[in-house]
């Protein structure tokens, strides 16, 4: 377990600004109406035409400043159809190892007790996550998606809201799935490919690939 998630009330710092960076902020939120846990100190991104949101705590600095702020864990919200193959670079230049990331879990997200969940993880809203599992290093689940089980999700990956992806299927490093997509049970999804949004991935996907339609070409 990450030694941050053992104290009290852990300082955490999200790396990106917008978007489903507030989801996440939204998520800390809730994790804490339920017991105190996380104290938001604010964000870290690289754009400088970003406009303030009064509702978060303010931007910090960019992202590889992160790794000056030694009292902070943090997690990576970054993901998009532009930036996901990056997510990797970003954690680098970050200057921030995997320890000092903590996982974010929605209180009303689902994670089956032998699920295993490693570090820079977010979870959102409405999440099942089925028994055996496992999930990378940086994943982003967004809300009301479901995992079946035995399936494996790799580094870096997004998943987009409302995706369902069935039983025993594998989702390698860096791999965005589109928003309400289903992946048919025993597929592999190779690294850096894309699945559309709405799009029923009936075969394997091919590194690099980008497929979509029902079903996905």
């Amino acid at each position: 377990m990450d030694t941050f998630e053992d104290s009290k009330i852990t300082d955490v710092a999200i790396l990106g600004y917008g978007g489903n960076c507030f989801d996440v902020a939204d998520a800390i939120e809730a994790i804490n109406s339920k017991s105190q846990k996380y104290r938001l100190a604010g964000f870290f991104d690289d754009s400088d035409n970003k406009k303030i949101n009064d509702k978060y705590p303010p931007i910090l600095g960019k992202i590889n400043d992160a790794q000056h702020f030694k009292d902070l864990c943090f997690v990576n919200a970054i993901g998009s159809t532009r930036s996901f193959k990056l997510k990797e670079e970003i954690i680098k230049r970050s200057g921030i190892n995997n320890e000092r990331f903590i996982s974010i879990i929605h209180p009303r997200a689902v994670v089956s007790p032998s699920a295993t969940i490693k570090n820079g993880t977010v979870i959102l809203a409405g999440v099942n996550i089925g028994p055996s599992v496992a999930i990378g290093h940086h994943v982003m689940i967004l809300q009301n998606s479901v995992i079946g089980h035995d399936s494996i999700i790799g580094d870096y990956s997004i998943i987009a809201a409302g995706a369902v992806i069935n039983g025993n299927v594998t989702v390698k490093p860096s791999v965005f799935i589109g928003a309400k997509s289903v992946v048919l049970e025993n597929r592999t999804l190779e690294s850096n490919s894309l699945l559309g949004a709405g799009a029923v991935l009936t075969k394997d996907l091919s590194k690099d690939a980008i497929a979509k339609g029902n079903p996905a070409k």
